[in-house]
């Protein structure tokens, strides 16, 4: 071989030499920033996640303190007109317990109160109505009512009595309570008891100051 020949095998040597050890360090430059991408990632995903476990923690935080802040509020409801003022802590208790706030609790009570008071006007409303309506059928009644009706009301009314103290105390207040004193039905039935009461009394001979026999013989004869 020639030295010309020599000389410019081994420049070609170099050469290479040359290029690989270029491409050999690119590629570890490569690696290296690749590494340092991924170490500032990491760095950044690492700072998201404490800064989201610091969010959390101070929500926490916030949400305990407002739960503290609600269980110490104080429930000083005020009965509202014509109701019973000893029923006011056990709807306090109550109304803390679905979180209501003291001011929410009062409204609560007073709507429904309010409420209450005008379904009993309503319903003291209907009964007297029907009352009223009861009233004018016994009143037209055939039997017990025009010219006689002053006298059947009479009737009922002293029969009513004597069951109520002989034979079932509280009828009369519960028929008084109820509006049923005004019945047809129940004007009927008293004044029924009242003749039966003097006819019996009659055929049976008796001569009691009233003409009458005992009520509750009528009603429960004895064979």
């Amino acid at each position: 071989m020639t030295e010309a020949a020599a000389a410019a095998a081994n420049g070609s040597q170099q050469s290479a030499n040359g290029a690989a050890g270029a491409g050999a360090g690119a590629a570890g430059g490569s690696n290296a920033g690749a590494q340092g991408t991924q170490a500032n990632a990491g760095q950044q995903s690492t700072g998201d996640q404490g800064k989201q476990n610091g969010q959390g923690t101070a929500a926490a935080g916030t949400g305990a303190a407002a739960a503290a802040t609600g269980t110490e509020q104080a429930y000083d409801l005020k009965a509202p007109a014509g109701f019973d003022a000893a029923a006011l802590p056990k709807i306090a208790e109550v109304a803390k317990s679905y979180g209501l706030t003291p001011a929410a609790a009062q409204k609560l009570l007073d709507d429904t109160h309010a409420r209450q008071v005008q379904a009993k006007a309503d319903m003291d409303a209907s009964l007297a109505k029907q009352k009223a309506e009861w009233h004018d059928a016994i009143k037209a009644d055939k039997d017990y009512g025009g010219e006689k009706f002053a006298a059947s009301l009479q009737r009922a009314q002293k029969v009513v009595g004597e069951v109520d103290a002989k034979v079932a105390p509280g009828i009369k207040q519960l028929l008084d309570d109820s509006g049923y004193g005004e019945h047809p039905a129940v004007v009927r039935l008293f004044n029924y008891l009242g003749q039966a009461n003097r006819e019996d009394s009659f055929a049976a001979g008796e001569s009691n100051a009233a003409g009458e026999k005992p009520l509750e013989t009528v009603l429960y004869p004895t064979k």
